[in-house]
């Protein structure tokens, strides 16, 4: 049982960083007794010690607190200007979600202010070229569309119902993708 839990640490992202991280701390403490490093060790803290509580008119240990606080604000703010500086690197937002492929047609959007899909068109997924919806009901018993690429020839499917019902369908889609985070990335290949 107790051999079970250990091996559930060990496959656990976090507890077998913490286990490595605890081994290496130990043999670093193990490999510094055997090379003679404690006295140099201890001298080193006794002497920082001092120095740290040695009296200026700014204690010395005052003054430690505020380098570290100012090269923590530097640090932040030279990340604050890399990102003002530099906003697409690191900008991969479901904004930049503006294309994928369904029932077999590319479709392709932007987003308005409020973050509404607008401006969706379809595509043919060969060629790239944009395809319309034809009616081909028969009889106007039951409201059929059927696209077909005029450049490459391609027949993509014939769909029930009325060509804004697929649109509808397709921004169901999107939004699905989105609220499941399952949109493709852009370093993650295009349909």
């Amino acid at each position: 049982m107790k051999k079970l839990k250990i091996s559930k640490l060990w496959h656990d992202p976090v507890w077998s960083k913490v286990i490595a991280a605890a081994v290496l701390v130990l043999a670093g403490i193990i490999w510094s007794y055997f090379q003679w490093f404690w006295p140099s060790i201890g001298a080193a803290a006794s002497n920082t010690a001092k120095w740290m509580l040695n009296r200026t008119p700014t204690p010395n240990f005052l003054l430690i607190i505020l380098s570290a606080c100012t090269l923590v604000l530097l640090v932040f703010g030279a990340i604050i200007l890399w990102a003002i500086i530099f906003p697409a690197a690191h900008d991969v937002g479901w904004q930049s979600y503006t294309m994928d492929k369904f029932f077999g047609i590319r479709w392709r959007w932007t987003y308005g202010s409020d973050g509404a899909v607008i401006g969706l068109y379809s595509l043919c997924p060969v060629c790239d070229y944009q395809v319309f919806p034809v009616n081909v009901s028969s009889f106007r018993v039951a409201p059929r569309i059927a696209f077909q690429c005029e450049d490459c020839g391609r027949d993509l499917g014939q769909f029930e119902g009325i060509s804004k019902e697929l649109e509808n369908r397709v921004i169901r889609g999107i939004h699905k993708k989105l609220r499941t985070n399952t949109w493709p990335r852009p370093n993650q290949e295009q349909p």
